[in-house]
């Protein structure tokens, strides 16, 4: 009795998990099958893989039991009129199918993807047929206790997802492309007129204000109509008026590129930055609201500021 319990303990030791994990399928199989065919027994040092073909249930169907040697390296997909369907693994990544629900399926291929997305191309048998199980003779006789039968769920498979991945590297690549055509030429968006659209002008800005700041200075006042002055009287001459000038042209500036040097800035507006010169225009405008320095004298900082 010892030596019997000793050899069945070596047994249990000699078994590798992939033959206690295909040992465990058979045998559920034989237990729900009232008959059936082991197709495929193959095993290699990266998976194995057991299929059975019989009836379940009084259905024909196929069972598959897949083992991957090293957790989660591969995974089992299968294809049907060229769309790809999916089962859920187990806790370690593995599949034990005891029966597909074979619906109007007159063929369905096993595809084996490791886990980087390559399929995999077994010497093992991979198209499962539509059988009759009329005329189906297993050759094993199971004890016709009956299993629940997996249905498919069809999934986006790994090569569409890499087709989507490629052509989104093609769109990318074509956008440089077309990109890189523009900068060289100078077209597009590229081109210096398109980039001086809808960008704001300070030297513009300032010659405008400073030619209607001398427009305002005098005011023509034109004579009244001919048709209103009396047949004696003579024509009167033209006469100007000073215009008012702005509120502020009385206020007595202070030292601008003085308070400017304190204040931390570059007084030489032609060393100065873009950025910079944006700051130092927010303190002209800071200087000239506070009443420290006239509208004259603003403008023309301002000018001297953004001429080139």
């Amino acid at each position: 009795m010892n030596k019997l319990l000793m050899f069945l303990l070596g047994l249990m030791l000699l078994s590798t998990p992939q033959a206690i994990f295909r040992d465990k399928f058979i045998a559920s199989v034989d237990e729900a099958y009232s008959e059936y065919t082991i197709i495929a027994d193959y095993t290699s040092e990266l998976y194995s893989i057991q299929i059975v073909k019989g009836l379940i249930n009084e259905k024909a169907t196929y069972g598959i039991s897949f083992f991957s040697s090293r957790a989660g390296d591969y995974y089992l997909y299968f294809e049907i009129d060229s769309i790809e369907y999916k089962i859920s693994p187990d806790s370690r990544g593995d599949y034990q199918l005891l029966g597909i629900k074979w619906r109007d399926y007159e063929q369905v291929k096993i595809k084996i993807y490791s886990k980087d997305g390559n399929l995999q191309y077994p010497t093992h048998p991979t198209v499962l047929e539509k059988f009759d199980k009329s005329s189906f003779t297993g050759n094993h006789m199971g004890l016709d206790e009956g299993g629940t039968l997996t249905s498919l769920k069809k999934v986006d498979g790994i090569i569409n997802f890499n087709v989507y991945f490629i052509v989104a590297l093609i769109i990318i690549a074509i956008c440089v492309i077309v990109i890189t055509i523009l900068a060289l030429t100078k077209r597009g968006m590229f081109s210096k007129e398109v980039r001086k659209e809808g960008v704001f002008d300070f030297k513009e800005f300032i010659d405008k204000q400073i030619t209607s700041q001398d427009n305002d200075d005098w005011i023509e006042v034109k004579p009244e109509s001919d048709m209103e002055k009396p047949a004696n009287q003579e024509n009167p001459r033209e006469v100007y008026e000073k215009g008012h000038r702005y509120d502020d042209d009385e206020i007595s500036s202070i030292d601008v590129s003085k308070h400017l040097q304190d204040a931390g800035f570059v007084v030489d507006y032609s060393l100065a930055g873009d950025e910079e010169k944006n700051m130092i225009m927010l303190e002209l405008m800071h200087l000239k609201n506070e009443r420290k320095i006239s509208n004259d004298v603003y403008l023309e900082e301002i000018y001297k500021l953004w001429k080139k």
